[in-house]
Protein backbone atom coordinates (compact mmCIF):
# COMPACT_ATOMS: atom_id res chain seq x y z
CA UNK A 1 0.00 0.00 0.00
CA UNK A 2 1.04 3.71 -0.94
CA UNK A 3 0.79 4.95 2.49
CA UNK A 4 2.44 2.76 4.77
CA UNK A 5 5.90 3.19 5.39
CA UNK A 6 8.58 0.47 4.14
CA UNK A 7 11.09 -0.95 6.22
CA UNK A 8 14.81 -0.39 5.11
CA UNK A 9 14.89 -4.04 4.62
CA UNK A 10 11.67 -3.97 2.18
CA UNK A 11 12.77 -1.36 0.30
CA UNK A 12 16.26 -3.34 0.09
CA UNK A 13 13.72 -6.14 -1.44
CA UNK A 14 12.30 -4.21 -3.68
CA UNK A 15 15.13 -2.99 -5.23
CA UNK A 16 16.54 -6.20 -5.51
CA UNK A 17 13.48 -7.12 -7.57
CA UNK A 18 14.12 -4.11 -9.79
CA UNK A 19 17.43 -5.12 -10.62
CA UNK A 20 16.84 -8.44 -11.46
CA UNK A 21 13.64 -7.73 -13.29
CA UNK A 22 16.30 -5.52 -15.87
CA UNK A 23 18.89 -8.00 -15.60
CA UNK A 24 16.23 -10.42 -17.19
CA UNK A 25 15.05 -8.11 -19.40
CA UNK A 26 18.89 -8.00 -20.88
CA UNK A 27 19.36 -11.27 -20.80
CA UNK A 28 16.15 -12.06 -23.40
CA UNK A 29 18.20 -10.75 -26.31
CA UNK A 30 21.21 -13.23 -25.56
CA UNK A 31 18.68 -16.42 -25.07
CA UNK A 32 17.20 -15.58 -28.20
CA UNK A 33 20.19 -15.81 -30.22
CA UNK A 34 20.78 -19.22 -27.93
CA UNK A 35 17.58 -19.92 -29.07
CA UNK A 36 18.43 -19.23 -32.91
CA UNK A 37 22.02 -21.13 -32.47
CA UNK A 38 19.96 -24.10 -32.02
CA UNK A 39 17.61 -23.63 -34.74
CA UNK A 40 20.70 -23.03 -37.08
CA UNK A 41 22.61 -26.08 -35.90
CA UNK A 42 19.61 -28.64 -35.83
CA UNK A 43 16.58 -27.63 -37.00
CA UNK A 44 17.31 -25.90 -39.92
CA UNK A 45 19.84 -28.27 -41.28
CA UNK A 46 16.81 -31.32 -41.46
CA UNK A 47 14.31 -28.89 -42.89
CA UNK A 48 16.87 -28.35 -45.20
CA UNK A 49 17.02 -32.07 -45.78
CA UNK A 50 13.72 -32.40 -45.86
CA UNK A 51 12.88 -29.79 -48.26
CA UNK A 52 15.65 -30.96 -50.63
CA UNK A 53 13.70 -34.37 -50.63
CA UNK A 54 10.41 -32.72 -51.04
CA UNK A 55 11.57 -31.40 -53.98
CA UNK A 56 13.11 -34.13 -55.55
CA UNK A 57 9.41 -36.04 -54.79
CA UNK A 58 7.76 -33.45 -56.70
CA UNK A 59 10.37 -33.33 -59.53
CA UNK A 60 9.60 -37.23 -59.94
CA UNK A 61 5.81 -36.73 -59.58
CA UNK A 62 5.94 -34.21 -62.35
CA UNK A 63 7.84 -36.27 -64.43
CA UNK A 64 5.40 -39.54 -64.25
CA UNK A 65 2.65 -37.57 -64.94
CA UNK A 66 4.00 -35.60 -67.42
CA UNK A 67 4.79 -38.87 -68.75
CA UNK A 68 0.95 -40.01 -68.70
CA UNK A 69 -0.46 -37.25 -69.86
CA UNK A 70 2.18 -38.01 -73.63
CA UNK A 71 0.46 -41.52 -73.29
CA UNK A 72 -2.89 -40.17 -73.41
CA UNK A 73 -4.01 -40.67 -69.83
CA UNK A 74 -5.32 -36.79 -68.21
CA UNK A 75 -5.78 -38.62 -64.92
CA UNK A 76 -3.49 -36.72 -63.27
CA UNK A 77 -3.00 -33.53 -64.88
CA UNK A 78 -4.08 -31.49 -62.26
CA UNK A 79 -2.06 -32.63 -59.49
CA UNK A 80 0.92 -30.93 -61.31
CA UNK A 81 -1.13 -27.94 -61.08
CA UNK A 82 -1.08 -28.44 -57.31
CA UNK A 83 2.71 -29.21 -56.97
CA UNK A 84 3.51 -25.94 -58.46
CA UNK A 85 0.83 -24.19 -55.97
CA UNK A 86 2.44 -25.72 -53.13
CA UNK A 87 5.89 -25.36 -54.29
CA UNK A 88 5.37 -21.76 -54.73
CA UNK A 89 3.80 -20.83 -51.75
CA UNK A 90 5.72 -22.96 -49.20
CA UNK A 91 9.20 -21.66 -51.46
CA UNK A 92 8.22 -18.15 -50.46
CA UNK A 93 7.59 -18.97 -46.56
CA UNK A 94 11.33 -20.87 -46.97
CA UNK A 95 12.42 -17.76 -48.22
CA UNK A 96 11.44 -15.40 -46.06
CA UNK A 97 12.72 -17.11 -43.29
CA UNK A 98 15.60 -17.73 -44.57
CA UNK A 99 16.38 -13.75 -44.97
CA UNK A 100 15.67 -13.79 -41.36
CA UNK A 101 18.44 -16.03 -40.44
CA UNK A 102 20.75 -13.93 -42.72
CA UNK A 103 20.20 -10.84 -40.18
CA UNK A 104 20.68 -12.96 -37.25
CA UNK A 105 23.92 -14.20 -38.40
CA UNK A 106 24.43 -10.68 -39.51
CA UNK A 107 23.71 -9.56 -35.95
CA UNK A 108 25.71 -11.98 -34.04
CA UNK A 109 28.57 -12.49 -36.55
CA UNK A 110 29.17 -15.89 -37.90
CA UNK A 111 32.41 -17.70 -37.14
CA UNK A 112 33.97 -18.86 -40.73
CA UNK A 113 35.71 -21.79 -39.09
CA UNK A 114 32.84 -23.41 -36.93
CA UNK A 115 29.88 -21.53 -38.40
CA UNK A 116 28.92 -20.59 -34.89
CA UNK A 117 27.80 -16.95 -33.70
CA UNK A 118 29.63 -15.05 -31.95
CA UNK A 119 28.25 -12.14 -30.74
CA UNK A 120 25.48 -14.02 -28.98
CA UNK A 121 24.94 -10.59 -26.85
CA UNK A 122 23.90 -8.28 -29.51
CA UNK A 123 21.18 -6.67 -27.76
CA UNK A 124 20.52 -3.39 -29.18
CA UNK A 125 20.28 -4.96 -32.94
CA UNK A 126 18.39 -7.98 -32.25
CA UNK A 127 15.69 -5.92 -29.72
CA UNK A 128 14.70 -3.21 -32.19
CA UNK A 129 15.02 -6.32 -35.31
CA UNK A 130 12.31 -8.37 -33.81
CA UNK A 131 10.38 -5.48 -32.22
CA UNK A 132 10.63 -2.30 -34.11
CA UNK A 133 11.40 1.35 -33.39
CA UNK A 134 7.82 1.16 -31.55
CA UNK A 135 7.88 -1.65 -29.03
CA UNK A 136 4.66 -0.69 -27.33
CA UNK A 137 2.89 -1.34 -30.61
CA UNK A 138 0.30 -4.17 -31.05
CA UNK A 139 -0.53 -4.69 -27.66
CA UNK A 140 3.36 -4.53 -26.89
CA UNK A 141 4.04 -7.15 -29.56
CA UNK A 142 5.68 -3.81 -31.39
CA UNK A 143 6.18 -2.92 -35.04
CA UNK A 144 9.13 -5.06 -35.89
CA UNK A 145 10.07 -8.43 -37.55
CA UNK A 146 8.29 -10.54 -34.45
CA UNK A 147 4.96 -9.73 -35.40
CA UNK A 148 5.54 -9.83 -39.46
CA UNK A 149 6.59 -13.43 -39.21
CA UNK A 150 3.49 -14.21 -36.64
CA UNK A 151 1.09 -12.73 -39.34
CA UNK A 152 3.19 -14.44 -42.06
CA UNK A 153 2.93 -18.51 -40.17
CA UNK A 154 -0.82 -17.72 -39.70
CA UNK A 155 -1.82 -16.48 -43.39
CA UNK A 156 0.37 -19.31 -44.65
CA UNK A 157 -1.47 -21.91 -42.17
CA UNK A 158 -4.62 -20.35 -42.99
CA UNK A 159 -3.71 -20.77 -46.96
CA UNK A 160 -2.80 -24.37 -46.02
CA UNK A 161 -6.47 -25.00 -44.51
CA UNK A 162 -8.54 -23.56 -47.16
CA UNK A 163 -6.30 -25.81 -49.77
CA UNK A 164 -6.54 -28.61 -47.83
CA UNK A 165 -10.21 -27.88 -47.76
CA UNK A 166 -10.26 -27.37 -51.43
CA UNK A 167 -8.40 -30.96 -52.38
CA UNK A 168 -10.88 -32.58 -49.65
CA UNK A 169 -14.34 -30.81 -49.29
CA UNK A 170 -15.16 -33.55 -46.96
CA UNK A 171 -12.47 -31.67 -44.19
CA UNK A 172 -14.98 -29.69 -41.59
CA UNK A 173 -11.89 -29.24 -39.40
CA UNK A 174 -8.83 -27.51 -40.00
CA UNK A 175 -5.59 -29.60 -40.92
CA UNK A 176 -3.10 -27.42 -39.29
CA UNK A 177 -3.58 -25.67 -36.29
CA UNK A 178 -3.27 -21.76 -35.45
CA UNK A 179 1.02 -20.97 -34.42
CA UNK A 180 -1.01 -18.95 -31.31
CA UNK A 181 -2.95 -21.92 -30.30
CA UNK A 182 -6.28 -20.63 -30.72
CA UNK A 183 -8.72 -22.00 -33.32
CA UNK A 184 -9.74 -19.61 -36.18
CA UNK A 185 -12.54 -21.94 -37.02
CA UNK A 186 -15.95 -19.93 -35.74
CA UNK A 187 -17.80 -22.75 -34.99
CA UNK A 188 -15.97 -23.38 -31.73
CA UNK A 189 -13.01 -24.91 -30.54
CA UNK A 190 -11.37 -28.04 -31.25
CA UNK A 191 -8.11 -30.11 -30.57
CA UNK A 192 -5.45 -28.79 -32.13
CA UNK A 193 -4.30 -30.24 -36.12
CA UNK A 194 -7.34 -32.43 -35.98
CA UNK A 195 -8.73 -33.43 -39.22
CA UNK A 196 -12.50 -34.57 -38.99
CA UNK A 197 -14.24 -36.50 -41.92
CA UNK A 198 -17.92 -36.08 -41.88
Amino acid sequence: MASQTLSPRQKMINMMYLVLTAILALNVSAEIMEAFELFRSSLYASAQKTNKENEETASLLNKHIEKEIEQGNRRNAEVIVMINEIRSEAGGMNEYIGTISKKLEEFGRVDPLTGKIIMKEEKDKNYSFWLGANDLASNGSGNGEAIKLKEKLENYIQWANEYMKKIDPSLTENAFSSITGLNSDPNGPSEAGAVQKS
